[in-house]
C-alpha cells in the first residue's frame, strides 16, 4: 500500500475540515432572503456528484508500482520541505513543499477543490477562505455566517428604515439628495454594500499601509495615471530578473496577508443579504443618476437606460440596461478607499478599462453582474484579479466574453486573492498570459466557470507561445542565476464544471508550474479539445507541481499537426518537481511525443493515468530530446548530478509512471521509419526507472458507474 507522509495527513486534514462546512450550509442559511430575484442563484444550476474516490489509484496497482520502483523516502514525490530550505526561495506558502512529497495527490486535491466549488457556487466564502488557507492565511472562521453572526444585520424592510439605515452610514442628520427617487430595491442594495464597506475597511486599510509606504512613492491622491504608475512600479521585481532598488521587495515584506484575509471574509459575510436580494431590472428609476460621499467612498447609481458610466465613485449599482463602463469600476489603489464595489442587475454591458475592472491592487475590489451578455477588457491588470490586494468578479448569466491584455487577469492572484466566477453561459476567455486561474507569489487565483460550453485561449502573439502561464498555472520569480532575489510562486486553480470545451494555449499552461508554485485544472464533464505548448497539461520544472485533470467525456489531446506541443507535457516533471495528468473515462485521443506521458527527470517525479476508456495513442518520436521515450519513461543516464544533487542524501533520481486501466487502447507509430514500439495493450515495460502498465482493471462506462475496481493486478 501507499505511504501517505506525514505533513500530507495534516494538509488533507485543513481541506477536510473546509469540506465539512458544506453539510451545513444549508442550514446555516436559513429561509429564503426577502425580495424577489435570488441576485447569484445560476438558472438550471444542479450539483455534480464528487469523483475523488475514482482519482485515487487502486490499491494493488499502487503496491505493485511502489514494489517496482523502490528506492529511498516517498516513491511518489520529492522531499519538499528539506528542498525548501536550501532553495533559496522567499515566501513560499507552507502547503506547496507538502505537495511535493506525493504526485498522486495532486489529482485528488484537484477533485476535492472542484467538489468545493461545484456543490455550492454561489456561495463565495468558501472558496475565497480556502484558497487564503492554501498560503497559510486562513481568518474568520471555516464555514460560513450563521444568522446570528454578530454585526450581520438584514436589509431594511421599508423606505423608513432604508433612510435611517443611509442616515446612519452617511453620518449626515438627511437622507443625500436623490435618494427617495430611488426603488426599494436598490436603496437596499446601497445600503448592504456600504454595510459591507464598513465592516472590513479598516482591515483591508491594516493589510496595505505599511505595504504602500514600502514602495517608496507616495501615491498622488488616486487618480488613474497615479494608480496605472503605482502599479508599473509594483510590478517591477517579476518584470526584471536584476533590479535596482527595494521597493517592490519591500512592500512584499510590509504587507498583511492575515489583514486582507479577514478583511476579505468580513466583506462576503456582511455582502451576503445584499447578494441574496435584490429588484427586478424592470423596475422603477430611469431618470438621472443619483451621487452622494460616504465615509467609506462615494457612491453612484443608474437606472435602467444605457449608460456611460465612467467614475472613479468607489460603489456602484446600476439597475440595468446595456451599459458602456469606463475607467476602472470596482477597482482600488493607493489613495483611494480600501473597498470598491460594483452591482450591475442586467443587460448586455462592456467593460473598457486600462486596468481593471474588480482589481484589488493594495485593496479590495469586487463586481457582481447579474445578467446579460457582457464584454469585459483590460489592458493590463483586472477581471477578478488581486495583486497586493482581493479582486472578486462574479457574473451570473450569460455568453460573456473576456479578454485580458496584460499580466494578472482573470482569476488571478499576486501578493493576494483574485477569484472569476462564471455561473452560466457560453463564454469566451482570452488573454496574453499570466491569467485563467494563475496564482504567482503569495497569490491564489481561481477561475470557476459552473457551465457552458466554452473557450478558453492565450495567444500571446508579441512574445510567442513560450511562457504563457495560464490555465490553472503558477509562476515564481527564480532569482538564484540573476540577482539572487528569489520569490516562490503560489496557486492557480481553473475548475470547468460541464459543457464541451475548448483549451488552446501555449507554453506553460493547463496544470503547470514553475519555482515553488501550484498549478491546477479540472474539467468535470464534457468532451473537450485541448491544444498547448510544452509545459502542459499536468506538467512541472524546478519545485512546482502541476496536475491536470478530466472527469467524464471523449476528449482530444492535441493535434499531429500542431507542433506547439514538442516534448515535455501531459505528466512530465523536472528539476525536483512532480507533475500529474490524469483521464477518468471516456473513449480519448492522444498525440505524444518525447519526455511526455508519464516522463521525469532530475529528481522529480511524473504520473501520467487513463482510468478508462478505448483510446487512442499516437506516438511521434523526434524533434527536441529525440534520443528520448515517453510512455513512462526517465532519460537514460539520469544519475546525481549538478549542485543541487550534493544537498540530498537520497540518490539523484527521477520517476515516470504510465497508467492505462481500462478499455482496449491501440498506440500508434507515427511514421513506418519508427523502431517498434516496446510497449501497447495489455503490457507492462519499464524505461529505467520509468514504468508503463496497460492493463484491464476499471470497468467500462461513467464514472459515476466505476463504482468498483479490480484490486487484483
Amino acid at each position: 500500500m501507499m505511504r501517505l507522509p506525514r505533513a500530507w495527513l495534516v494538509f488533507a486534514l485543513s481541506v477536510a475540515v473546509v469540506a465539512r462546512a458544506a453539510a451545513a450550509d444549508a442550514e446555516n442559511r436559513g429561509a429564503a432572503r426577502e425580495g424577489p430575484v435570488k441576485a447569484l442563484s445560476p438558472p438550471g444550476a444542479a450539483p455534480v456528484a464528487s469523483t475523488v474516490w475514482a482519482l485515487r489509484i487502486p490499491a494493488a496497482l499502487s503496491g505493485y508500482l511502489e514494489e517496482k520502483i523502490g528506492g529511498a523516502g516517498e516513491p511518489f514525490g520529492v522531499d519538499g520541505p528539506r528542498l525548501s530550505r536550501v532553495s533559496g526561495a522567499r515566501h513560499t506558502a507552507p502547503a506547496i513543499p507538502v505537495l511535493l512529497e506525493d504526485a498522486t495527490f495532486l489529482p485528488v486535491l484537484a477533485g476535492r477543490l472542484g467538489d468545493l466549488l461545484v456543490a455550492t457556487p454561489t456561495d463565495l466564502l468558501r472558496p475565497v477562505h480556502l484558497g487564503f488557507r492554501l498560503l497559510g492565511a486562513p481568518a474568520g472562521g471555516y464555514g460560513p455566517p450563521t444568522t446570528d453572526t454578530p454585526g450581520i444585520r438584514s436589509l431594511p424592510a421599508t423606505e423608513r428604515e432604508a433612510a435611517a439605515a443611509i442616515i446612519e452610514l452617511t453620518g449626515e442628520n438627511r437622507v443625500p439628495d436623490g435618494w427617495e427617487r430611488l426603488p426599494i430595491g436598490a436603496r437596499r442594495i446601497v445600503v448592504g454594500m456600504l454595510r459591507a464597506a464598513r465592516a472590513a475597511s479598516a482591515r483591508i486599510e491594516e493589510s496595505r499601509v505599511d505595504a504602500i509606504a514600502a514602495l517608496g512613492t507616495a501615491p498622488a491622491g488616486g487618480g488613474r495615471e497615479e494608480n496605472a504608475g503605482m502599479i508599473d512600479l509594483a510590478t517591477a521585481p517579476w518584470r526584471d530578473r536584476n533590479t535596482a532598488g527595494r521597493g517592490g521587495f519591500d512592500a512584499i515584506d510590509a504587507f498583511d496577508l492575515r489583514a486582507l484575509s479577514h478583511g476579505t471574509r468580513l466583506f462576503l459575510e456582511h455582502m451576503r443579504p445584499c447578494l441574496a436580494d435584490t429588484v427586478p431590472v424592470s423596475s422603477g428609476f430611469d431618470g438621472e443618476p443619483v451621487f452622494f460621499d460616504t465615509p467609506f467612498g462615494g457612491v453612484a447609481i443608474f437606472g435602467v437606460g444605457d449608460d456611460l458610466i465612467d467614475t472613479d465613485r468607489a460603489f456602484i449599482v446600476d439597475l440595468g440596461g446595456d451599459d458602456l463602463y469606463r475607467g476602472a469600476p470596482g477597482s482600488t489603489g493607493p489613495g483611494r478607499p480600501p473597498v470598491a464595489v460594483v452591482v450591475d442587475l442586467g443587460g448586455d454591458d462592456r467593460y473598457e478599462c486600462a486596468y481593471g475592472p474588480a482589481l484589488g491592487f493594495f485593496g479590495l475590489g469586487a463586481l457582481f453582474d447579474l445578467g446579460g451578455d457582457d464584454r469585459y477588457r483590460t489592458e493590463t491588470h483586472g477581471i477578478g484579479a488581486g495583486f497586493f490586494g482581493s479582486g472578486i468578479l462574479v457574473d451570473r448569466d450569460g455568453d460573456d466574453r473576456y479578454a485580458g491584455g496584460g499580466f494578472v487577469t482573470q482569476g488571478a492572484g499576486r501578493i493576494g486573492l483574485g477569484f472569476l466566477a462564471d455561473l452560466a453561459g457560453d463564454d469566451e476567455y482570452r488573454c496574453a498570459g499570466r491569467g485563467q486561474g494563475f496564482g504567482s507569489t503569495l497569490g491564489c487565483g481561481i477561475l470557476f466557470d459552473a457551465g457552458g460550453s466554452d473557450l478558453y485561449a492565450s495567444r500571446p502573439d508579441d512574445r510567442g507561445s513560450y511562457g504563457a502561464f495560464v490555465q490553472g498555472a503558477s509562476l515564481g520569480r527564480r532569482a538564484d542565476l540573476a540577482d539572487g532575489r528569489s520569490l516562490a510562486g503560489g496557486f492557480g486553480l481553473l475548475v470547468d464544471a460541464a459543457g464541451d470545451d475548448r483549451y488552446d494555449a501555449g507554453d506553460w499552461s493547463l496544470g503547470a508550474a514553475y519555482w515553488w508554485g501550484i498549478g491546477l485544472v479540472e474539467d468535470r464533464d464534457g468532451s473537450d479539445r485541448w491544444r498547448s505548448g510544452s509545459y502542459s497539461l499536468g506538467a512541472a520544472a524546478h519545485y512546482g507541481a502541476g496536475c491536470c485533470v478530466d472527469l467524464n467525456g471523449d476528449d482530444v489531446y492535441n493535434d499531429p499537426d500542431d507542433d506547439r506541443a514538442s516534448a515535455q507535457f501531459q505528466g512530465y516533471a523536472h528539476d525536483g518537481s512532480v507533475a500529474a495528468f490524469v483521464d477518468l473515462s471516456g473513449d480519448d485521443g492522444y498525440t505524444h511525443r518525447n519526455r511526455s506521458a508519464g516522463s521525469a527527470d532530475r529528481h522529480a517525479v511524473a504520473l501520467f493515468w487513463d482510468r478508462s476508456g478505448d483510446d487512442r495513442y499516437l506516438c511521434m518520436p523526434g524533434g527536441r530530446f529525440a534520443g528520448d521515450r515517453a510512455y513512462g519513461a526517465v532519460p537514460p543516464g539520469e544519475t546525481p548530478s549538478g549542485e543541487h544533487g550534493l544537498l540530498l542524501r537520497e540518490t539523484w533520481s527521477a520517476t515516470g509512471i504510465f497508467l492505462d486501466t481500462g478499455g482496449r487502447d491501440e498506440y500508434v507509430s507515427a511514421t513506418p521509419s519508427t523502431p517498434p514500439l516496446l510497449f501497447g495493450e495489455g503490457g507492462r515495460w519499464r524505461h529505467g526507472r520509468g514504468i508503463g502498465v496497460d492493463a484491464e482493471l476499471v470497468p467500462p462506462g461513467p464514472v459515476a458507474k466505476q463504482n468498483t475496481a479490480r484490486e487484483a493486478f
